[in-house]
């Protein structure tokens, strides 16, 4: 390691040791027996990987982050002996191989399909030319991209869709970005209370659920949105959010009820009229 990159990367000779044994007894008669010690390579390649992103080193304060260009760089590794261009590698995301070469140029700096914020195993094996073996295996955690991207995951309503009644609308949300921000759930001019937007993990995208209260004046379509921004981000949006909730005027329920109850009956007349026959409808 004392050597610099392109040192280590060269072919180096085997150590070797002159050992050298002279005996004298009390006549001074000698007899000396020399010996050449060589110390072969019985270890396999001394594996350095370093993660690249967007071509800065990551760090925790500069962590790999979705949507940017990973790359696994090996140029730091080496072997004992062999020539850097001697080794064979294989690279491994996940379980699945992504090369298996004997080639140092595809292998130095090795783009990774680190596409999503997840947690990712990578595995990489090398071999000299005498097949000594070495492997390692690390995390590789991915953030989610810089930002906030909210998207809606779910929304129902608690209460009567019925004009003059007051309904309470749940939105449950998803954040795809790495920043925290806030946001309003509205309808018209009416707003729930401040809700935070949570920041997404490599675990997945932050969760969060805003309500709004609504009173029903009218039967009219009811407009969903929610209005966010965030700080740390510098951004702000409306998220629209589309729904098929209906709304029926008072009088309507009534009748609604009323022709439940019609066809109930109807449908009880004509069941009675396919088991029984006419008869069944006489008094």
């Amino acid at each position: 390691m004392h050597l610099n990159v392109t040192d280590r990367h060269q072919a180096k000779e085997p150590s070797e040791y002159n050992l050298s044994l002279t005996i004298t007894d009390d006549a001074s008669n000698t007899v000396t027996r020399e010996w050449t010690i060589i110390i072969s390579d019985g270890s396999g390649p001394t594996i350095i990987p370093n993660i690249i992103s967007n071509g800065t080193p990551i760090s925790p304060e500069s962590p790999a982050r979705a949507g940017e260009d990973i790359t696994l760089s090996l140029t730091e590794s080496f072997d004992d002996l062999d020539a850097i261009d001697d080794l064979s590698w294989e690279v491994r995301v996940d379980g699945q191989v992504i090369v298996e070469t004997d080639l140092w140029s595809e292998v130095e700096k090795l783009p990774l399909p680190l596409h999503e914020p997840a947690t990712y195993l990578i595995h990489i094996i090398a071999w000299d030319s005498v097949d000594n073996m070495e492997q390692i295996s690390f995390g590789l955690a991915v953030s989610p991209a810089l930002g906030v991207f909210p998207s809606v995951l779910d929304h129902h309503v608690i209460g009567d869709l019925v004009e003059g009644e007051v309904i309470n609308i749940i939105v449950t949300m998803g954040n795809t970005g790495a920043d925290i921000g806030s946001g309003v759930l509205c309808s018209g001019t009416v707003c729930s209370d401040e809700v935070v937007v949570s920041p997404a993990d490599p675990s997945g995208p932050g969760v969060f659920s805003a309500e709004l209260f609504l009173n029903l004046n009218n039967t009219d379509p009811i407009d969903l949105r929610f209005v966010w921004s965030s700080d740390s981000a510098g951004s702000d949006g409306v998220l629209e959010i589309k729904n098929d909730y209906v709304v029926v005027s008072q009088w309507q329920m009534p009748m609604q009820v009323l022709l439940g109850v019609l066809s109930v009956l109807m449908l009880f007349a004509w069941l009675a009229h396919r088991t029984w026959g006419v008869e069944s409808q006489r008094p």
